[in-house]
């Protein structure tokens, strides 16, 4: 199975899950045209192509913390003539009426794909997701209090920890074993500078 195929079952399985396929997206052209169409018709209205630019440089970043927080505030942004708008990226009034898409994988910022899903993979996420499967080290179910808690950070390692839980040592067997090393190596010593002494030689201190 090679990797088009897989991608193409994500993506029939991501419209089971009333995902909109969006096969025409193929460049960062095309995602971020996708993008402000969305963007105006949320916010009722029309951008010049600076203002545009701009809106994109003042959203677009790295930070997780920031990204998740500018998905569920009030955004604000200085227009070419002046005036304020105040804007969102989705709207947080009323959930359920936000759309999703699904595209097929872009390359933007690399000329590499570095990262690879399996079939396993996808089927490990898609059953995951669709049915709120918790377990260790891969996902968990949080509740509204524990992300406020958090500060609305959304960044995964805040609520799944991917660490492997470090052996327990029991102090006292380790130290019997290390006394038990030196009474062995004492009786050896004892041993061997017995056969030198024999030997007529000088024994080992």
């Amino acid at each position: 199975m090679n990797e088009r195929h897989i991608e193409t079952e994500l993506i029939e399985k991501f419209t089971e899950l009333k995902y909109t396929p969006r096969p025409e997206i193929r460049d960062r052209t095309a995602l971020e045209a996708n993008f402000r169409e969305k963007f105006e018709a949320l916010n009722r209205v029309h951008l010049t192509d600076t203002e545009f630019q701009r809106l994109l440089e003042k959203i677009t970043t790295p930070d997780v913390f920031s990204a998740a927080r500018a998905l569920r505030e009030m955004g604000t942004f200085e227009r070419d003539d002046g005036t304020p708008l105040n804007y969102t990226l989705v709207n947080i009034k009323d959930w359920c009426k936000n759309s999703f898409e699904v595209v097929n994988q872009l390359r933007i910022n690399t000329d590499k794909r570095q990262n690879h899903l399996t079939q396993a993979h996808i089927d490990k996420i898609i059953d995951t997701y669709q049915y709120r499967k918790e377990e260790a080290r891969y996902a968990r179910r949080v509740g509204m209090e524990e992300i406020e808690k958090n500060d609305f950070n959304l960044n995964i390692s805040r609520y799944v920890s991917t660490a492997v839980a470090e052996e327990e040592i029991d102090l006292a067997a380790t130290h019997q074993q290390l006394v038990d090393i030196e009474q062995e190596i004492a009786r050896a010593k004892a041993k061997h500078n017995q056969v030198l002494k024999e030997l007529g030689l000088p024994p080992l201190p």
